[in-house]
């Protein structure tokens, strides 16, 4: 998600290791999806 708004390397976002259950990556998945989209919206038109 972050990839594709090109934004990935200004959010640091911790690696996942490969024996993390799929239980736990949804829940990442679901903290960094509850981060408001206006939030990173104005965070990527500051670097833009």
């Amino acid at each position: 998600i972050l990839k594709e708004a090109g934004i990935d390397h200004l959010v640091s976002y911790p690696t996942i290791p490969p024996g993390i259950t799929a239980y736990n990556r949804t829940k990442v998945e679901h903290y960094f999806l509850g981060i408001s989209k206006r939030d990173i919206r104005r965070l990527y038109a500051r670097f833009e």
